[in-house]
């Protein structure tokens, strides 16, 4: 007989970036107009005209368009493991009735708050090549490259992919996978016993804010 659960996300999350810019860039930014680079880093039509808001930047120092495209570090569409946050594990109907949304009504087995949940947690420093590594942290001299991150945030509901497995849910068995963040820790997925449960991103949230800031 087998058993197929979703797991849902709630609290706070959103689109995150950890990418790089060359150090140059970054200290330029740093010593010259901190305080504009998180509304310059999420303008997506950046106007450099003669009477655009950006024309005073050098060309040398500006940046693409896209935000997200600043993501050759990290990227996902994650809630963060939070206090205050849960997940629900409901048991999958492929038939089951849905509400007036359209959303299939599921039966919960589990409420786990999140610092109920067993956690195993990567930082990506420790992913980095010898080569990249050396980009930052230089043995002799200043770095190439600075760090900078992103975050679009909402408020909202997070899906992972169903799983099947032969016995009832125990949450005993499930583990939450978390990657570092500046000093937070986003969820990017689950195992359950041998299964990896990949993260399906935001379903239903709102936009509250942005943030952007370049690590020095």
């Amino acid at each position: 007989m087998s058993f197929t659960y979703t797991i849902d996300s709630q609290k706070i999350g959103g689109e995150r970036i950890i990418g790089t810019i060359p150090s140059k860039v970054a200290i330029y930014w740093l010593e010259n107009h901190a305080d504009d680079f998180e509304d310059y880093f999420f303008d997506e039509d950046k106007n450099y005209h003669s009477n655009g808001r950006w024309n005073h930047i050098p060309k040398d120092y500006r940046l693409g368009n896209y935000w997200y495209e600043n993501d050759n570090i990290f990227f996902g569409d994650n809630c963060e493991l939070h206090d205050e946050g849960e997940i629900q594990v409901s048991a999958f109907e492929e038939n089951a009735e849905t509400n007036m949304f359209g959303t299939p009504i599921l039966e919960v087995v589990a409420d786990i708050p999140h610092p109920d949940l067993k956690t195993k947690n990567t930082n990506w420093e420790e992913n980095l090549s010898p080569e990249m590594t050396e980009k930052f942290w230089p043995k002799d001299g200043e770095p190439e490259l600075h760090v900078v991150y992103g975050q679009r945030i909402f408020k909202g509901n997070w899906e992972f992919e169903k799983f099947t497995i032969d016995h009832k849910f125990d949450a005993a068995k499930l583990t939450v996978l978390t990657e570092t963040w500046a000093e937070e820790k986003v969820i990017t997925g689950f195992m359950y016993e041998d299964k990896h449960i990949k993260s399906e991103g935001c379903t239903d949230g709102d936009h509250k804010w942005d943030r952007a800031w370049i690590d020095d």
